[in-house]
């Protein structure tokens, strides 16, 4: 079986619990590429992962993002993208409790593990 090393990783990661705020974070100051992502909610509720082409942690409600994930409710969204999402100008994200763009509705602390794979 192969072991990962630090010269033969594929990817980078970045690994969030969630606070009772919208948690926006930035991953990566400096263009980067998104690779996929391992979500859980322990909440009965849906919650939204929202991912910004940014390279400081985006305004929640005022940025537009470039993607917005589903995270089901008591489940999870896992999913890999081989060859990439491009964020030419860094790569940040936030956790909403509402779909729409504008939403600001924080998540509540504990109920989110938040994995983003990137380089």
């Amino acid at each position: 079986m192969p072991v990962p090393t630090t010269v033969n990783s594929p990817y980078l990661s970045s690994v969030l619990i969630s606070a009772n705020t919208t948690n926006a974070t930035n991953v990566k100051s400096t263009p980067g590429v998104v690779h996929g992502w391992a979500l859980y909610n322990i909440n009965a509720s849906p919650r939204y992962l929202k991912i910004y082409d940014k390279a400081t942690a985006p305004t929640v409600g005022t940025d537009t993002p470039i993607m917005t994930l589903l995270i089901p409710s008591n489940s999870g969204n896992n999913f890999e993208v081989p060859k990439g999402i491009l964020c030419s100008s860094g790569i940040s994200f936030a956790l909403t409790t509402g779909i729409t763009h504008a939403d600001t509705g924080a998540v509540a602390a504990s109920e989110i593990i938040v994995n983003i794979f990137y380089k």
